[in-house]
């Protein structure tokens, strides 16, 4: 049951994150619509925003406690298990990600190593 918590809290962030930096520059379109204009993406845009989504999840105080943990604690996670989720996840970041499925897949297995549990 936490875990189904978790990622509908997950997707309710990456969802709103994308809402708050979507406009009509190529830069800002969501990973969903940057798929769907361009046919794909490299693997270091989707890890980009993933960063992104995580710094913003770990500002959010009100979440972290429903989780058990603050903010604190997931700077201190993102400091300690960064580079390794990285390497883990996005070995190749010129890769080429041709599904909004494919890239929402590495963004949930990023979110579950670099936030708290």
């Amino acid at each position: 049951m936490k875990y189904l918590i978790i990622i509908a809290v997950l997707g309710a962030g990456y969802w709103i994150y994308q809402d708050r930096v979507s406009g009509t520059n190529n830069s800002n379109l969501s990973i969903a619509e940057k798929i769907a204009t361009n046919g794909s993406v490299r693997a270091g845009e989707v890890l980009d925003t993933s960063k992104e989504m995580i710094n913003f999840i770990c500002e959010d105080d009100e979440v972290l406690k429903t989780w058990g943990s603050s903010s604190k604690k997931c700077i201190e996670r993102i400091t300690n298990f960064g580079e390794m989720c990285e390497e883990r996840i996005f070995p190749d970041v010129e890769a080429s990600i041709k599904t909004d499925a494919e890239a929402k897949g590495l963004m949930q297995r990023y979110s579950e190593c670099m936030l708290p549990k």
